[in-house]
């Protein structure tokens, strides 16, 4: 809902968190250097926690105004397939213990919080992980019971206040009450892999100490480095949240479109899957605004049209003529942005360095003697893309960010000359935007850290030639692990599994493509890939080209063949036959 009825003072929780202080350190022990550490502490994760700033708003709203209550899915058992008692049972009681230890189970962010455990929670980009964690900081807050500590790793001191922090835990001052501790950490992902080893240092040595709990947020596809805890997904929104999350957001903007309206529309769309995110639904509300009804079907061309909505027509199609504080046009301060974009692989950026940045960008254009500072300022007004923050500026969202850096990378012809890649999401929009992402898939599915960019590119309807990723996607499954057989019956079934699945990102004309190629030269990997392919189509409700069909009838001779796929997949070739 919009408005869950219950407001939370933040405010009036300083003068709480401190006498919490005091009862977990005492009186004396603590100094006035620690007591003012973590008060700072404190008072940072309250101001970042009271609103919350969605693409295309000129000024935050309330967080409790948009925040819709979240799901998460968890494993319903360990991870079982490493145990000893595993490998004594027979295939078909391996296969069935292995498929219920991968079935998840939805629960509510309260029962989620009733267990003592650590907990990693994944999800992709604009999914809500940060959100999430801030509606834990501020419930938690409010606990007589918990101190609750959030720290966000993208701030410019977060690795040295977390190592601060956890030594305060552990120099002895918490002989007492050693249970009462919430350490909420997010964005694993968002630091560099030094900075993530000293993350999960800390967190070991937290967890360690049995003073309390850690809750770590990171996008999916990352390693988490040394860490054993609870590995959780955030869930995707239903029907009924896609409603008030849409009415939501229309009441910030006074919109008078119908939000049950626009989302049926969407849904009607076949767009259902893709618009359970949040980021892409409050995307599909800004272009929803402007004048162009059509919807585009990936996320990174979702992304194209709500930029361009917000440039041109955002303000227009709500009759505002916004005040300029300088002579340049849309395009102008884009150009901008995306410069100040691709200089930092972080959202944050100093005040100094960002004008720096507008300032070169400005002499570039010959446009006068433009003050950098308005330009930013403007910018922020007319886009809420990029905006101010206490230690400079920062991006909304760092998937926004990365995208206007692809842009720019390959604007500047640089993209296409690179020797050597970062495999991870603005390579994958890179790739996607230069209009040939062949050599960065075929590169990512062979380099040992390249699977987020894969996915990413994957998700966004990339254009590259077939035959060079397929014959890298078939190596990539060749790896020891990666493809497991539990039973293959020759001429009846195959019983398997991956490690990670692809084939939900492909496009039904390459698992075509896979499907006749895989049946050309046969092997048990092949057949479970095969199977995979079918298991996809089946998903999404469609059937195999004509072709295709014929070429797996000819290499199976049997169109009841069995492909049993984790977690409960069943699959025929018979299933998917052309109409």
């Amino acid at each position: 809902m919009a408005d869950s009825g219950i407001t939370i003072d933040l405010g009036s929780a300083l003068p709480w968190a401190e006498e919490k202080v005091r009862s977990l350190f005492g009186k004396d022990q603590i100094t006035l250097q620690r007591k003012s550490f973590l008060k700072q502490l404190h008072e940072t994760a309250i101001e970042m926690t009271r609103t919350v700033q969605c693409i295309g708003m000129q000024k935050p709203v309330p967080f409790e105004k948009i925040y819709q209550p979240t799901r998460l899915r968890v494993r319903s058992g360990l991870d079982i397939s490493t145990a000893a008692a595993f490998h004594e049972q027979n295939r078909a009681a391996r296969s069935i213990a292995l498929a219920r230890s991968h079935e998840l189970t939805t629960v509510s962010v309260e029962k989620f919080l009733e267990s003592p455990e650590n907990a990693i929670v994944s999800a992709g980009p604009g999914w809500g992980k940060t959100t999430f964690l801030h509606h834990i900081f501020r419930i938690k807050s409010a606990d007589s019971h918990l101190y609750t500590v959030l720290i966000t790793l993208r701030r410019p001191t977060a690795i040295e206040d977390l190592e601060q922090f956890v030594e305060l835990c552990l120099d002895g001052l918490l002989a007492k009450n050693r249970s009462r501790l919430l350490l909420l950490v997010d964005g694993y992902d968002e630091v560099s892999t030094g900075d993530r080893k000293r993350v999960s240092e800390s967190l070991l040595k937290f967890s360690s100490a049995r003073i309390g709990r850690y809750i770590l947020t990171c996008r999916e596809h990352y390693v988490v480095i040394g860490l054993n805890a609870s590995q959780v997904n955030i869930d995707c929104f239903e029907k009924g949240d896609k409603y008030r999350f849409v009415e939501a957001f229309l009441n910030a903007f006074e919109s008078r479109l119908d939000p049950i309206q626009m989302v049926n529309e969407l849904e009607d769309r076949d767009l259902s899957d893709f618009l359970s995110h949040p980021l892409l639904l409050a995307l599909a509300c800004i272009v929803k605004c402007g004048k162009n009804s059509e919807q585009p079907r990936s996320a990174i061309r979702l992304l194209e049209r709500a930029l361009v909505t917000l440039q041109y027509s955002w303000d227009v199609g709500k009759g505002i003529d916004r005040e300029r504080l300088t002579n340049l046009d849309a395009n102008d301060r884009m150009q901008i942005i995306k410069s100040i974009a691709f200089a930092s692989r972080s959202p944050f950026m100093s005040s100094t360095r960002a004008e720096n940045i507008a300032r070169q960008a400005i002499d570039k254009m010959q446009v006068g003697r433009v003050d950098p500072g308005l330009v930013l300022q403007e910018s922020a007004q007319f886009y809420g893309i990029l905006t101010q923050s206490t230690e400079g500026w920062e991006f909304v969202h760092r998937s926004i960010q990365d995208y206007l850096a692809a842009q720019r990378w390959v604007e500047l012809g640089r993209f296409a000359n690179e020797n050597r890649y970062q495999w991870d999401t603005r390579t994958a929009y890179a790739a996607c935007i230069s209009g040939d992402a062949t050599r960065v898939l075929v590169g990512a599915l062979r380099a040992q850290d390249g699977l987020t960019c894969v996915a990413e590119t994957l998700m966004n309807a990339p254009s590259f030639d077939m035959a060079p990723v397929a014959e890298a996607l078939a190596d990539f499954y060749s790896v020891r692990g990666r493809t497991v057989i539990f039973e293959s019956v020759p001429s009846k079934s195959i019983t398997g599994s991956v490690e990670v699945n692809l084939f939900e990102f492909l496009s039904v004309r390459f698992l075509n493509d896979l499907i006749e190629r895989f049946c050309e030269v046969r092997n048990d990997e092949r057949d479970i890939l095969v199977g995979y392919c079918l298991a996809e189509l089946r998903r999404r409700r469609l059937r195999m080209d004509h072709t295709t069909y014929a070429k797996i009838s000819s290499a199976f001779q049997n169109n009841q063949f069995q492909f049993k796929l984790m977690p409960g997949i069943f699959v025929t070739p018979e299933m998917a036959h052309p109409v």
